[in-house]
């Protein structure tokens, strides 16, 4: 079960790191000009309400749906689906310089409900030990894109092209945590 509950944090942290990629891409954005403070703090203040939004929507859910609860993984797979033929979209803009903390994490809030769509039908369909170990790999993946956020802020051609390519696989990703979910698997609560 040790070997079960680490591989399942390490998907749970992919989930997090795959759906953070533009949220990083904002970070190394406002590091500069709103301030490692104010940027990270925004970040990390943003992850920590979108998870325990997570839980708590994910334990109502297994209250309330019981055996229906893998059917959440649609939601991934449906914001996935969206995300690919929403291309089109320009970038979003980042806060103007000096933005406030709460500004700043507003904005991050704005960019994770695809963490959001994943997450929680992932702690959902869950039982109570894998829960936790997923909801370990996830907060030490909000640590390590806090941390790759500063460090790559000091390599300047490290923003621009190489990032877009990992934002394009997101959606894909979301696409497979959502088929997961929906597969009946030894994580499963039911």
């Amino acid at each position: 079960m040790q070997g079960g509950l680490f591989a399942f944090s390490l998907s749970a942290a992919t989930l997090q790191l795959v759906t953070n990629i533009d949220n990083l891409v904002v970070l190394l954005g406002l590091l500069a000009p709103v301030g490692p403070l104010r940027t990270i703090g925004g970040y990390i203040l943003a992850q920590a309400l979108i998870l325990a939004a997570a839980v708590v929507v994910a334990l109502g859910a297994a209250e309330v749906m019981d055996s229906r609860v893998g059917y959440l993984g649609l939601v991934p797979i449906a914001l996935g689906l969206f995300e690919i033929f929403r291309r089109g979209d320009g970038p979003r803009r980042a806060p103007r310089h000096g933005a406030s903390l709460l500004l700043t994490t507003l904005l991050f809030i704005s960019l994770s409900f695809d963490s959001f769509s994943v997450i929680t039908p992932l702690l959902a369909d869950s039982s109570a030990s894998y829960r936790g170990a997923a909801i370990a790999g996830i907060l030490l993946a909000v640590v390590a894109v806090a941390l790759a956020g500063v460090a790559l802020s000091r390599v300047p051609e490290i923003a621009g092209h190489r990032l877009r390519l990992s934002e394009r696989v997101a959606p894909f990703v979301m696409i497979a945590a959502g088929l997961y979910v929906l597969w009946d698997s030894g994580t499963d609560m039911f």
